[in-house]
């Protein structure tokens, strides 16, 4: 279950990167 939270967690950070990234450019 935990590991299951922290890929959840990775993958919703990531998209939050890539979408600033995008707001920004």
């Amino acid at each position: 279950m935990k590991e299951t939270l922290v890929l959840g967690r990775l993958a919703i950070t990531i998209a939050l990167l890539i979408a600033a990234q995008e707001i920004s450019a």
